[in-house]
């Protein structure tokens, strides 16, 4: 992040996108200059002990925009989008924003029809990819709670301010906290014994936004086994989402390898490892194989 300061005023020169650039921008793009050249302006300022104006888009909500590229869930949303068009993904505020009768966090994820157009998104509908129920989203809960509260650009970048450094130690060498300023120091890792956790994002990240790129969880082995590996419960479930006789040919192993894996038997770790690389090559939401 560069800018220049001179007094009071300020002059953002290359602004960074690290950690915003998954977000759909909340204002349209400029030739010359995208939302986070405003973001950082008021950032900044605020930081500095500057006078600052708020950005008039902070209360509209957090959107992703990914593909719709699973049939299934194409399915489920009763078709009010084709296969690989964009649709929104609103990301939810997790301390109040889940409605009532919502227990499980991890199967309630929301999307609606895209639209360039911000004004339109509170009052959009908005269907469960798990279990097809609508709802609607809201910035205050109601007495009912059967809204969903979003995340808000303002939340966003308010956080993003207070955001420690993991990777650097703060100046007197210990570890970065929200208060750390001032020359940071280098951080020294010492490496213990390996441990395999196979890719850690999709190769869909570098094609374009994807739906995976919300489930994904990295395989994990359990590296305790001498010269064999034993798949975690995360890659488990993803095989078990794949046909036996497609994970066989595109990790080039034979079925019963499959089939060890997935009753969580430990194979030979390359084996384990040409498994794991070979699922993110594949497309989620195979038909669920029983064999």
């Amino acid at each position: 992040m560069l800018y220049e300061c001179s007094g009071d005023d300020l002059e953002i020169i290359d602004p960074k996108a690290h950690g915003l650039g998954y977000l759909y921008p909340p204002v349209d793009q400029r030739e010359d200059r995208d939302w986070t050249f405003e973001a950082w302006d008021w950032i900044l300022l605020d930081a500095l002990g500057l006078q600052s104006v708020e950005p008039d888009w902070l209360n509209r909500p957090v959107m992703m925009q990914v593909r719709m590229s699973t049939p299934q869930i194409n399915k489920r949303l009763n078709k009010i989008t084709r296969p690989f068009n964009f649709v929104l993904v609103p990301l939810i505020d997790a301390i109040a924003g889940f409605p009532a009768g919502v227990d499980d966090w991890n199967q309630f994820t929301l999307m609606t029809p895209f639209t360039k157009d911000r004004d339109a998104w509170l009052n959009a509908d908005y269907t469960n990819i798990y279990d097809g129920k609508h709802y609607s989203l809201a910035l205050e809960q109601t007495p009912n709670f059967d809204k969903v509260i979003p995340k808000t650009f303002g939340y966003i970048l308010r956080l993003y301010q207070r955001h420690p450094e993991y990777k650097s130690l703060a100046p007197d060498g210990s570890p970065c906290t929200a208060e750390t300023h001032g020359l940071l120091q280098r951080l020294q890792v010492v490496a213990s014994r390996p441990h395999y956790i196979g890719k850690e994002t999709e190769r869909k990240w570098d094609q374009g936004e994807d739906l995976s790129l919300l489930t994904f969880k990295p395989a994990q082995f359990d590296e305790e086994l001498g010269g064999m590996a034993k798949a975690d419960p995360a890659l488990i479930e993803q095989i078990g989402k794949v046909k036996i006789k497609a994970s066989a040919r595109e990790a080039n192993v034979d079925r019963n390898t499959i089939r060890k894996i997935r009753r969580g038997l430990p194979v030979r770790r390359a084996v384990s490892q040409r498994v794991a690389l070979a699922l993110t090559q594949l497309v989620d939401g195979f038909e669920r194989d029983d064999v």
